[in-house]
C-alpha cells in the first residue's frame, strides 16, 4: 500500500507490508446521494478522510472526465477496502446509488472488507424496510418495470435490507456532525491500521519478555511524547522486536510510520532528504512533496506532525545526524506520540537524549534450542539423533537469534555426518552471512577502535578494564566507544565479548593473509605460533604474541624467528592450567638458548612465565615497557647494566626463586606495583624503593630471607597494599605511619615478628590488618587514637594471651578473628563496646575457657564463633546480643548445657552444636525464636528433646544424625510447620518415630540411615509434601506401610542396604513424583506386579539383591524408566521377554547375574544406550537382535568367561562408540564388525584365545583406541590397508606379536603405541618413524628387542620412549632428531654400552642398572664424561637423572652444567667415592643404600654447603650419620 499516513516503507526482500493478501486502490469508498449531501456532510467527511491520509473515492473527483461512468464506478467499488454509505432522505431515488449499494454489498461479503453504513436524517427502519421516502422511491421504481427490471428492484430491495440491518451511526441521534465525523475516522483509521500488520513469524521466541519490558517504557497510557530507544549487538533482533510492537500498538496512533534500515539509507545528504519524503509521503493529500534541502525538510515535518499522535519507527540508526533530520526534538510530534528508535549504538541514544532505552539481551539456552530448532527440525526440540550436535551449535551460537535462524536453516534435513561436517566447518570458517552482519558494526568503528577491538577480541576478552586501558593506547574512550556500539559488554569491570565477535575479529586479522599467519598483525592460536616460529615467517606486521604453552608441542624459540617482528607490542607467554600436565607432572618448560634476542623496542607488555635465563637479553630496550611480569622465571636479576623505564608501572616477578637482586628503582620513577612474592632468595630491598612516588601495591611475602625495611620506605604516600607474609622479618619500622595511604597491611605468617610499633595505630587509612600465624607475637599495642578507617583485625595463630583494654578505640572494627589463639584466655570486658563489630570468631582457642558477661548491647554482632574450645558454659547474658544471626559452638567437648537466655536471641538464624559429645540436654523453649531457621545437635550426648521444641515455628532444618543416646522423639515435633529438612541418621539406638497427628506441610527430607528403626507409622502418609526419604542400612526395618503409597510428592526412596527388608508393597496408588527407587542389598526376594504403577520412575537400583530370581513382566510398563541396575544379582536367571516398548530406558547393567541368554526382544529397548554384562559367567552368545539397537552407544560383556562368538553384525549400529569383549573365551571377531562405524574404543583385554584380527578392522575410520594386551596367543597384527585416521591410542602389550606389519605407517594420528613385554618382539619396522603425531613408545620389558631403527624423519611429536629391560645394545645417532623427546628410560638395559652425542631435549633420563654402561673401570664410557661443556646442550634441559643401581667410582664432572636438574637418583651406588659440585637447581636426592655418606669421614665443604642451602628432601640410608658428620 501506499497510504500517507499508514504507510509501511519496507526495502527488505523477505519482508511484506502486510498481512493481507488483496492491494486496494482505495480505502475508502463513499457512496451518497449527491444532491442530498455533496456540498454538506459528504464534502466535510471526505475533506476529514483525505487529511488523515486515508485515501478515498468520490465519484466527481475521482472518475476521469469523459469515462464512461458505470464501469469506472464498478470498478472503484472492486478496488475499494470499506464502504460508507450514507442514506440519505432521496438515497433511494437513485439508481446509480442502488446499484451501486449491489455492488458493494456483494463485494463487502469477504473478510477483508467492511461497510459502514450513516442514516443521515432518515430513519435505519426506513432503509431495512423501505418505508418513509424510501417506499415513496420504490412506488416510482416499479411503475412500468418489466420483468428484468422487478428482478434488479428485487436485489435493491434486499441490498437495502441487508445493509439496513448493519451497524452504523444514525445522524438523527447524535445532532453535531463534526464530531460524527471525527468518531467515523477515527473508527475507519483503527480498522485499516489493525489490518496493516508488517511482517513477522509467528510465536518468536523469547518476545513476551522483550514486550513485557518495553511495555513499562513505552508507557502507552502516557499523553506525553515519548522516544524510547532499543540497542543491542548486531542481529539480536531489534528490528523484530520493533516491528511486533509496531504490529501490537500502532492501532492507537492516527499515524504511524515504519522507516527500515535507516543507516543503509542515509549514507549523505541526499538520501537523508529522500528519507525525509518517505517520513512525508502521503501526508500532504497524497501529491508528491518537493524538498529543496533537508533544513526545509525538518520544517515540513515539524508543521505536519505537531498535532498528530505519531507512531515512528526507525530502524537501524547509526548516528546521531540521522535523528536530527528525522526525528529532533519531543515537540516536533503531537500529544501521545512515540518514536522508537532501533540502532547498535547506545551512545547515539544518550545523545539523542531518548527518554528510555532497552537493552536486548542474547537469548538464554532454553529459548535458544527451541528457536534453533524451530529452523533445523520445524518442531521446537531437537530430534533425537541430535540432541548432543543441537547442543553443540547453540553452545557456539551463544543466544544471538540471526545465526541460530541462518545456521537452523542451512543443517535443516541434513544427516548427523554433515551436520558433523558443517560444526568443524564452522570452527574453521565462520559463516559468511552472519559475519557480515556482525562486521556492519565494525566498519563503523575508526581506526584506532578498530585496532583496539581486534586486541580484545584476540586477547583480551575476560580482561578487567583497567588492565586493557594500561595497555593499549587509546584504550579509554575506546572501550566505552564499543561498549556503546555493544561489541563489548561491561560487567563491572570485566570486559566481556560474544564469541561470535570475538569470532569475527579473529577472522579479519587472517582475513588478508589467510594462509600466512606471518603477515598477520596478532598470533593467538598455539599452532599458528608454532608454524611462524618453526618456518621463522614472522614479519613486522606481528604486532601481539599470546602464547599458552599448555596447548603447544615442542615450541621453540629462536633470535632468527623473532627477528623481523620489530613492531612487536603485546607479548605473552602462559600455561593456562598451571605447570602441571594430567599426570601431575611439571610441564616441560621452554628452554631458551643463552643468545636468545628478541625486539623489544615497541614492546608495552612483556608476560613471560618460567623465562628461563638468568636476566633478559642484553639488546632489551623497555622505553615503552608499561608491565613486566616474569613469575615462576629462572631470573637471576633483570639485565646487565643501566636502563631507563619511564614508562613501566607494573613489575611482577613473583615465584621467581632465583632472583638475588632487583635494579635501582630511581630508574622506574612510575612504578606503580611491584610483586616480588615467594622470592627466596631476594635478601633486601633496595632503599631506592623510596623514590616510587606512585607505587600502590608492594609484594614482599614468602621473601623468607628479607629480615628488614629499608627507611626510606615511610615515603612511599600513596602505598595502599603492603604484604610482609611469611618474611623473616622481626620488625615493623617505627616510622610506619607515614604511610598515610595503606589501607591493607598483611605480616601473616613472620614468625620472626614479636611486636609491633606503637606507631601502627595512627595508620589512620589502615583498614585490613592480618597478623595472623605470627606465631611469636605476644601483644597488641596499646590502642591511642581512634583507627578509625580499620574493619578487619586478624590475629589468628598469634601467640597473644590477652587484648588490651584499649580495643574498644577501634570503633569501626566490623571483623575480629582469634582462630587457634592457643595463649588467649579471655577476653576484655571492653570488647562489649565495640559496636560495629559483625563477626567475632574464636574457635579453637583451646584455653579460652568463659566468655565474658555482655553488660551492654553489642547491636551489630551478627555472627559469633567459639567452636572447638575449652568453654563450660555460655554467660546468661548472651541474651543482649540482641542481633545475633550465627551462633556456632562445635566441638565444644566441655559443654554440658545451655543458658535458657539463649532462646531471647530473637533474630538467631543458625545455631551450630554439633559434636558437642557432653551436651546431654537442650533447654525448654519458652519463648518463640522466630528467626531461627536451623538447629544442628549432631553428635551430641542428648538423650532427648524438649516437649517445648513445637515452640520453634520456623525451624527448617534439624540435624540430630549419630546422636547415638536418642531413643525417640516427642510427638511434638509433628507441630513444625516449617520444618523442612529432619536428619536423624545414624542414631544407633532410635527405635520408633512418632505417629504423626498433624500434617507437616513443609517436611520435605526425612533421613532415618542406620538408625535401629523396626517399622514406619502408618501415619507416615501425613507428610503429604516429602520428596526424599533415605533409610538406608536400617538392618531391623523388614517391612514398609502400604500407606507410604499415599506419598504423592515423594522423589527418591533409598532402602539399600535394609538387610532384612524381604517386601516391598503393592502400590496400590499412583505414586506420579516418585523417580528414585533404590532396593540394593535388600533381602527382597521378588518385586510386585503392582511395581507398573510407578508411572514416573526413572531409575531402579537394585545391586546385589541376591535372593532375587526373577523380575515381573509388568515391569516393561515402566515407560519412564531410564536406568535399571540390576548388577551383582546372583540368582537372578533370567530377564523377562520386552513385549512393550520401554522408550525412555537408556542404561541396563545386568552384570554379575546368573543370566544365561538375552531374549531376542531386547531389540525393543529402541533407545538403550548403555548395556552392562560384566562377568556374567553364564552367558554365552548374544542375541542378533542385540544389532538393532539404534541406539546403543556402549556395551560391555568384559569377564563373560564362557562367550565365545560375537555375532554377525548385520545392521549398522550407528551410536556405538564403546565395545569391551576383554576377558572373554572369543576366538575371533566376525568380519562384519567394520559395520560398526562410529565406534571409537574397542577393548579385547586378555582375550587368551584370540589369535588373529579380520581385516575389516582396518574400516573402523571412527576408532581411537584399540586394546588387545595380553591376548597372549595373538601372533599378528592385519595389514593396514585403509587410513584408520582416528585411531589415537593402540596396544599390543602381553602378545605374541613377533613384528608390526610396515603399513604401521597408515596409522597417521596414532599417538600411543604400546609393546609391554611383547617377548617375541625383535625390531621394529622402519615406516614407524612417519607416525608424525606420534607422542608415547612403550617397549619396556620386550626382553629381546636389540635394535631401534634409525630416525629417517623428525617424528615431531615423540616426547617419550620406554625402553626399560629391553635387550638393546646401542642407540642409533639418528635419535638426535627427535627433538622434541623429553623422557628416555632405559633402566635395566643390561646390554646397552653407550649412549649418542646428542639425545633431543631430554628433561628425563633414566639408566638406573645399566651397568654396561657405567663401570667401575671404563669411567669414560658413563653418562657425560669426556663431553665437553658446549656438547651438553642436549642435555641442558635435564631435570631428572637416574644413575641407581650402577658400579660407578665418580660422578662426572660435567653434571654441575645441568643448571636445570632437580632430582638425582643415586641410590644402590654402592661403589661411588667421589661427588663432585652438585647444580644449584637440585631440589631431590635418593641415595638410599649409598654407603659414601655412611662413612665419609669429612665431607667436602661444598656438599656440606649444598646440602644445608638447598635440599628439601634428602633420602639416605645412614641419615643420622650423615648428619653428625656435617654438624
Amino acid at each position: 500500500m501506499t497510504s500517507t499516513n499508514t504507510q509501511i516503507i519496507s526495502y527488505s526482500p523477505s519482508s511484506s507490508s502486510s498481512q493481507s493478501t488483496h492491494q486496494f486502490t482505495y480505502e475508502v469508498f463513499l457512496s451518497f446521494r449527491g444532491e442530498d449531501t455533496r456540498h454538506g456532510f459528504t464534502d466535510h467527511l471526505y475533506e476529514a478522510l483525505i487529511s488523515s491520509g486515508i485515501r478515498t473515492f468520490r465519484d466527481d473527483e475521482e472518475l476521469e472526465r469523459g469515462g464512461v461512468i458505470s464501469s469506472e464506478l464498478l470498478r472503484a467499488i472492486e478496488e475499494s477496502k470499506i464502504f460508507v454509505i450514507i442514506f440519505s432522505e432521496n438515497y433511494a431515488a437513485s439508481r446509480w446509488c442502488l446499484d451501486e449499494l449491489v455492488k458493494i454489498s456483494e463485494c463487502g461479503a469477504t473478510e477483508e472488507r467492511r461497510i459502514l453504513p450513516i442514516f443521515y436524517h432518515v430513519d435505519p427502519s426506513q432503509v431495512r424496510k423501505q418505508t418513509g421516502s424510501y417506499e415513496k422511491a420504490f412506488v416510482d421504481h416499479e411503475k412500468e418495470a418489466d420483468e428484468g427490471k422487478r428482478e434488479k428492484i428485487q436485489k435493491w430491495r434486499s441490498a437495502l435490507e441487508k445493509v439496513g440491518n448493519l451497524a452504523g451511526y444514525d445522524l438523527q441521534k447524535n445532532q453535531y456532525e463534526t464530531r460524527l465525523i471525527k468518531e467515523i475516522t477515527h473508527v475507519i483509521l483503527k480498522e485499516l491500521n489493525s489490518k496493516l500488520l508488517l511482517h513477522v513469524r509467528k510465536n518468536i521466541v523469547g518476545m513476551n519478555f522483550h514486550l513485557e519490558k518495553l511495555k513499562s517504557l513505552i508507557k502507552i497510557e502516557s499523553n506525553d511524547v515519548r522516544m524510547i530507544g532499543i540497542y543491542g549487538l548486531g542481529g539480536i533482533g531489534k528490528t523484530t522486536i520493533a516491528k511486533v510492537v509496531y504490529n501490537n500498538i500502532s492501532h492507537q496512533f492516527e499515524s504511524r510510520i515504519f522507516l527500515e534500515n535507516v543507516r543503509e539509507r542515509s549514507k549523505d545528504h541526499l538520501s537523508l532528504l529522500q528519507l525525509q519524503k518517505e517520513l512525508l509521503n502521503g501526508v500532504v493529500k497524497g501529491k508528491n512533496l518537493e524538498l529543496s534541502n533537508g533544513h526545509e525538510g525538518i520544517d515540513v515535518i515539524r508543521n505536519r506532525f505537531h498535532s498528530k499522535k505519531v507512531l515512528l519507527i526507525l530502524d537501524d540508526v547509526d548516528k546521531w545526524e540521522q535523528l536530527e533530520f528525522l526525528a529532533r526534538e519531543h515537540g516536533w510530534f503531537g500529544p501521545g506520540s512515540r518514536i522508537i528508535i532501533t540502532s547498535r549504538d547506545q551512545h547515539c541514544l544518550k545523545v539523542h537524549g531518548v527518554d528510555a532505552s532497552y537493552k536486548v539481551e542474547a537469548l538464554n539456552y532454553k529459548e535458544s534450542i527451541e528457536l534453533f530448532c524451530q529452523h533445523a527440525f520445524k518442531q521446537n526440540i531437537p530430534k533425537s539423533d541430535y540432541v548432543d550436535l543441537s547442543n553443540q551449535v547453540v553452545n557456539y551460537v551463544k543466544g544471538l537469534p540471526l545465526a541460530l535462524e541462518v545456521l537452523g536453516s542451512f543443517l535443516f534435513c541434513k544427516s548427523v555426518l554433515e551436520w558433523e561436517s558443517a560444526l568443524q566447518k564452522l570452527k574453521e570458517n565462520p559463516n559468511i552471512e552472519v559475519q557480515n552482519v556482525l562486521k556492519i558494526s565494525f566498519d563503523g568503528l575508526d581506526k584506532k577502535e578498530q585496532e583496539i577491538l581486534l586486541d580484545i577480541a584476540c586477547f583480551f576478552k575476560g580482561w578487567n578494564e583497567n588492565d586493557v586501558t594500561r595497555l593499549v593506547k587509546h584504550a579509554s574512550i575506546g572501550i566505552r566507544v564499543l561498549s556503546d556500539k555493544c561489541l563489548i559488554t561491561l560487567c563491572g569491570n570485566t570486559i566481556t565479548m560474544h564469541d561470535l565477535v570475538e569470532e569475527m575479529g579473529r577472522e579479519i586479522v587472517r582475513h588478508k593473509h589467510r594462509e600466512e599467519p606471518g603477515k598477520w598483525s596478532r598470533l593467538w592460536d598455539p599452532k599458528d605460533i608454532s608454524f611462524v616460529l618453526r618456518k621463522k615467517m614472522g614479519t613486522e606486521a606481528v604486532e601481539a604474541i599470546f602464547l599458552d604453552m599448555d596447548k603447544s608441542r615442542g615450541i621453540s624459540f629462536t633470535t632468527e624467528a623473532f627477528r623481523r617482528m620489530e613492531r612487536l607490542r603485546l607479548f605473552k607467554i602462559y600455561w593456562s592450567c598451571g605447570f602441571l600436565n594430567y599426570m601431575k607432572e611439571e610441564c616441560q618448560n621452554l628452554l631458551l638458548p643463552e643468545d636468545f634476542e628478541f625486539p623489544s623496542l615497541y614492546l608495552r607488555y612483556l608476560h613471560w612465565e618460567r623465562y628461563s635465563l638468568k636476566s633478559l637479553p642484553s639488546n632489551f630496550d623497555g622505553e615503552n615497557l608499561i608491565e613486566l611480569n616474569l613469575q615462576h622465571s629462572m631470573i637471576e636479576h633483570l639485565w646487565q647494566g643501566k636502563k631507563y623505564l619511564e614508562e613501566l608501572k607494573i613489575l611482577n616477578l613473583s615465584k621467581s626463586q632465583q632472583l638475588n637482586e632487583i635494579p635501582c628503582f630511581s630508574n622506574m620513577p612510575n612504578l606503580e606495583q611491584l610483586n616480588v612474592q615467594d622470592c627466596r632468595s631476594l635478601d633486601n630491598v633496595d632503599s631506592s624503593v623510596g623514590f616510587l612516588k606512585n607505587l600502590t601495591l608492594l609484594n614482599l611475602s614468602g621473601c623468607q630471607k628479607i629480615r628488614s625495611l629499608p627507611s626510606t620506605i615511610q615515603n612511599l604516600v600513596s602505598l595502599k597494599s603492603l604484604y610482609l607474609g611469611d618474611t623473616g622479618i622481626e620488625e615493623l619500622p617505627s616510622l610506619i605511619y607515614h604511610l598515610t595511604s595503606l589501607e591493607l597491611l598483611s605480616v601473616s605468617a613472620c614468625k620472626n615478628l614479636r611486636s609491633l610499633p606503637s606507631g601502627i595505630c595512627k595508620l589512620r587509612s589502615l583498614q585490613v590488618l592480618n597478623l595472623s600465624n605470627c606465631s611469636n607475637l605476644e601483644t597488641f599495642p596499646e590502642i591511642t587514637e581512634d583507627m578509625e578507617c580499620l574493619k578487619q583485625l586478624n590475629l589468628s595463630g598469634t601467640c597473644i594471651k590477652e587484648l588490651p583494654s584499649s580495643i574498644e578505640f577501634l570503633k569501626h572494627l566490623t571483623s575480629l578473628q582469634l582462630v587457634k589463639c592457643e595463649n588467649l584466655r579471655s577476653l576484655p570486658s571492653s570488647i562489649c563496646r565495640l559496636k560495629c563489630l559483625k563477626a567475632l570468631d574464636l574457635s579453637e582457642c583451646s584455653n579460652f575457657e568463659t566468655f565474658p558477661e555482655i553488660t551492654e548491647d553489642m547491636k551489630c554482632l551478627q555472627t559469633l564463633n567459639l567452636s572447638g574450645r575449652c568453654i563450660k558454659e555460655l554467660p546468661s547474658s548472651i541474651e543482649f546480643l540482641t542481633h545475633l544471626t550465627r551462633l556456632q559452638l562445635v566441638k565444644c567437648e566441655n559443654l554440658r548445657s545451655l543458658p535458657s537466655s539463649i532462646c531471647r536471641l530473637k533474630y538467631l538464624n543458625t545455631l551450630d552444636l554439633s559434636n558437642c559429645s557432653n551436651l546431654e540436654t537442650f533447654p525448654e523453649i519458652m519463648e518463640d525464636m522466630k528467626c531461627l531457621r536451623t538447629l544442628n545437635l549432631s553428635g551430641t550426648c542428648i538423650k532427648e528433646l524438649p516437649s517445648s521444641i513445637e515452640f520453634l515455628k520456623h525451624l527448617t532444618s534439624l540435624q540430630l544424625a549419630k546422636c547415638k543416646n536418642l531413643r525417640s522423639l516427642p510427638s511434638s515435633i509433628c507441630r513444625l510447620k516449617s520444618l523442612i529438612r529432619l536428619d536423624l541418621s545414624n542414631c544407633s539406638n532410635l527405635e520408633t518415630f512418632p505417629e504423626i497427628m498433624e500434617d507437616m506441610e513443609c517436611l520435605q527430607w526425612l533421613d532415618l540411615s542406620g538408625t535401629c528403626i523396626k517399622e514406619l507409622p502408618s501415619s507416615i502418609e501425613f507428610l503429604t509434601h516429602l520428596t526424599s526419604l533415605p533409610l538406608v542400612k536400617c538392618e531391623n526395618l523388614r517391612s514398609l506401610p502400604s500407606s507410604i503409597c499415599r506419598l504423592k510428592y515423594l522423589f527418591r526412596l533409598d532402602l539399600s542396604n535394609c538387610s532384612n527388608l524381604e517386601t516391598f508393597p503393592e502400590i496400590t496408588e499412583d505414586m506420579e513424583c516418585l523417580k528414585q527407587l533404590d532396593l540394593s542389598g535388600t533381602c527382597i526376594k521378588e518385586l510386585p506386579s503392582s511395581i507398573e504403577f510407578l508411572k514416573h520412575l526413572n531409575s531402579l537400583q537394585l545391586v546385589k539383591c541376591e535372593n532375587l530370581r526373577s523380575l515381573p513382566s509388568s515391569i516393561c510398563r515402566l515407560k519412564c524408566l531410564e536406568a535399571l541396575n540390576i548388577s551383582n544379582c546372583s540368582n537372578l536367571e533370567t530377564f523377562p521377554e520386552i513385549t512393550e516398548d520401554m522408550e525412555c530406558l537408556k542404561q541396563l547393567n545386568l552384570s554379575g547375574t546368573c543370566i544365561k541368554e538375552l531374549p531376542s526382544s531386547i531389540e525393543f529397548l529402541k533407545h538403550l544406550t548403555s548395556l552392562q554384562l560384566v562377568k556374567c559367567e553364564n552367558l554365552r552368545s548374544l542375541p542378533s537382535s542385540i544389532c538393532r539397537l539404534k541406539c546403543l552407544e556402549a556395551l560391555n560383556i568384559s569377564n563373560c568367561s564362557n562367550l565365545e562368538t560375537f555375532p554377525e553384525i548385520t545392521e549398522d549400529m550407528e551410536c556405538l562408540e564403546w565395545l569391551k569383549l576383554s576377558g572373554t573365551c572369543i576366538k575371533e571377531l566376525p568380519s562384519s564388525i567394520e559395520f560398526l562405524k562410529h565406534l571409537t574404543s574397542l577393548q579385547l583385554v586378555k582375550c587368551e584365545n584370540l589369535r588373529s584380527l579380520p581385516s575389516s578392522i582396518c574400516r573402523l575410520k571412527c576408532l581411537e583406541a584399540l586394546n588387545i594386551s595380553n591376548c597372549s596367543n595373538l601372533e599378528t597384527f592385519p595389514e593396514i590397508t585403509e587410513d584408520m585416521e582416528c585411531l589415537k591410542r593402540l596396544d599390543l602389550s602381553g602378545t605374541c606379536i613377533k613384528e608390526l606389519p610396515s603399513s604401521i605407517e597408515f596409522l597417521k594420528h596414532l599417538t600411543s603405541l604400546q609393546l609391554v613385554k611383547c617377548e617375541n618382539l625383535r625390531s621394529l619396522p622402519s615406516s614407524i618413524c612417519r607416525l608424525k603425531y606420534f607422542t608415547i613408545l612403550d617397549l619396556s620389558n620386550c626382553s629381546n628387542f636389540e635394535t631401534f631403527p634409525e630416525i629417517m624423519e623428525d617424528m615431531e611429536c615423540l616426547e617419550e620412549i620406554d625402553l626399560s629391560g629391553t635387550c638393546i645394545k646401542e642407540l642409533p645417532s639418528s635419535i638426535g632428531y627427535l627433538s622434541h623427546l623429553i623422557y628416555l628410560h632405559l633402566s635395566d638395559c643390561k646390554k646397552l654400552r653407550s649412549l649418542p652425542s646428542s639425545i633431543g631435549r631430554l628433561k628425563n633420563l633414566c639408566l638406573g642398572g645399566c651397568t654396561n654402561l657405567v663401570t667401575e673401570d671404563i669411567e669414560t664410557q658413563n653418562l657425560m664424561d669426556g663431553v665437553t661443556p658446549s656438547d651438553l646442550r642436549c642435555l641442558s634441559l635435564l631435570e631428572k637423572l637416574d644413575l641407581s643401581h650402577n658400579r660407578m667410582r665418580h660422578m662426572p664432572g660435567a653434571i654441575t652444567q645441568l643448571r636445570n636438574l632437580r632430582c638425582l637418583n643415586i641410590s644402590h651406588c654402592k661403589m661411588l667415592e667421589e661427588i663432585p659440585e652438585l647444580p644449584s637447581s637440585l631440589r631431590d636426592i635418593n641415595a638410599h643404600d649409598c654407603p659414601i655418606f655412611g662413612t665419609l669421614s669429612n665431607p667436602s665443604t661444598l656438599l656440606r654447603s649444598f646440602l644445608l642451602k638447598w635440599f628439601k628432601t634428602i633420602e639416605v640410608q645412614f641419615l643420622f650419620k650423615l648428619f653428625f658428620s656435617l654438624f
